[in-house]
């Protein structure tokens, strides 16, 4: 988490007021478990840095917001767990339709296929549509 927080402070500047999609609680793809998953603790890092911080799983118990309204202006979007809805060109295309355009997408599980932990939106479609290998 840290690292990711790091990145995307290098990437951004300062993340006060910027709003961070974070898509993912669980600790594994498609399972409703928290048990051990980083997420809480990348929102905790990205709250203390005054980040406005909007969640969405749709496998856990604990009440998030729907995708659309987590990435709706992101200034960032953080693929946090490797869920199916996550991966795949439908998901960044969801994410590029709502999220700030040139918003940076924290990606390290290679959910969108562009192999980049840190692209902004604007690469990552270019990086996806050149045929790059998808994960």
């Amino acid at each position: 988490p840290l690292f990711l927080v790091e990145g995307m402070q290098r990437r951004m500047g300062k993340l006060r007021g910027k709003k961070v999609a974070v898509l993912g609680l669980a600790f594994k793809a498609d399972t409703d478990d928290e048990r051990d998953s980083l997420s809480h603790k990348l929102i905790r890092l990205l709250e203390r840095e005054l980040a406005e911080v909007a969640v969405h799983d749709p496998h856990v118990a604990t009440p998030t917001q729907t995708f659309d309204e987590a990435v709706l202006d992101a200034d960032a979007v953080v693929i946090a767990a490797n869920h199916t809805e996550f991966c795949g060109p439908d998901a960044l295309a969801r994410i590029a339709d709502g999220a700030r355009s040139k918003a940076l997408l924290v990606d390290p599980w290679n959910a969108l296929g562009a192999a980049q932990v840190f692209a902004f939106s604007d690469e990552v479609l270019h990086l996806t549509a050149s045929g790059l290998p998808r994960a």
